[in-house]
């Protein structure tokens, strides 16, 4: 694993909304999607201003935290206050996962593309998605690495004649 990058984005999660069509076909991104994605680009450019984006396979990980329900009882609540309660409201986790990689792309990641992870949808306080971006590198072994490690793993015998103490 590479470097590894976290950051919060406060307030209600939100999904990449579906494009709006005008009256003449032309498609267009609804205002607040496109409020959505400055606010997460701002947010990463403010935390990592001097970060050029990965260029390798990224992980990128999530946790929307969204508002505990007011329906809920006592122990529901503290069940939500544990984390142990995970949310299955809107936006749909595609939509969250959607968001985030297109706000980052070209900036903390060079395409999208070389995104890969998942995330959760729980409920808590404070409301919030927490972002992690980690770096991977592939471990690949070469025929010489693989020759090494079993000489090392060998026991060292020992030529000559034996010593008795």
């Amino acid at each position: 694993m590479g470097r590894k990058f976290s950051f919060s984005i406060p307030g209600s999660p939100r999904g990449k909304a579906r494009p709006r069509f005008t009256k003449s076909g032309r498609a267009y991104t609804p205002a607040e999607t496109v409020e959505a994605e400055r606010t997460i680009a701002t947010i990463w450019k403010l935390k990592y201003p001097r970060e050029k984006p990965l260029t390798g396979p990224v992980l990128l990980r999530f946790t929307a935290v969204f508002a505990i329900p007011k329906s809920f009882n006592a122990i529901q609540r503290q069940a939500a206050m544990d984390g142990k309660l995970y949310a299955t409201c809107k936006p749909d986790f595609d939509n969250l996962a959607k968001l985030l990689c297109d706000s980052l792309n070209g900036i903390a990641f060079a395409d999208d593309a070389q995104v890969m992870g998942g995330g959760m949808k729980r409920y808590g306080e404070p409301v919030r998605v927490d972002v992690t971006i980690e770096e991977l590198h592939a471990q690949v072994e070469t025929p010489s690495d693989i020759r090494r490690r079993h000489k090392a793993q060998q026991p060292e015998l020992v030529m000559g004649r034996s010593v008795r103490k």
